[in-house]
């Protein structure tokens, strides 16, 4: 049975996706990347990779316009961004923002 595929995107892929992307590391169900926004993004947001997902989750479109960025940019007609309103306000390893991507993600999907 295929992984059902799951793309986190923030502006730099530094902190809030790559701890999303945590979260998920030993899914029997799940497997997810991480992506960034920014020009200089750990890794940035590209066609192939918002094909590849299905579900698409910005961390922030009302500080960081991420739906938006997508929307301008890439060939995301019909599909569903799901925002988790996390602002950029945490580092990767901050036992908050792991609370707070749990409870965002379990409220759209099952972890």
């Amino acid at each position: 049975m295929r992984k059902t595929r799951l793309l986190f995107i923030c502006s730099s892929a530094v902190d809030r996706s790559p701890a999303a992307v945590d979260l998920f590391t030993q899914s029997q169900k799940y497997v997810a990347k991480a992506a960034g926004t920014h020009s200089d993004a750990m890794r940035q947001v590209t066609q192939r990779l918002l094909n590849w997902a299905d579900f698409i989750f910005v961390m922030s479109e009302g500080t960081n316009r991420h739906r938006t960025y997508l929307r301008k940019n890439f060939s995301v007609h019909g599909r569903k961004i799901y925002d988790l309103h996390v602002r950029d306000i945490y580092y990767r390893n901050d036992p908050r923002l792991c609370r707070v991507l749990r409870q965002r993600i379990s409220e759209i999907i099952r972890p």
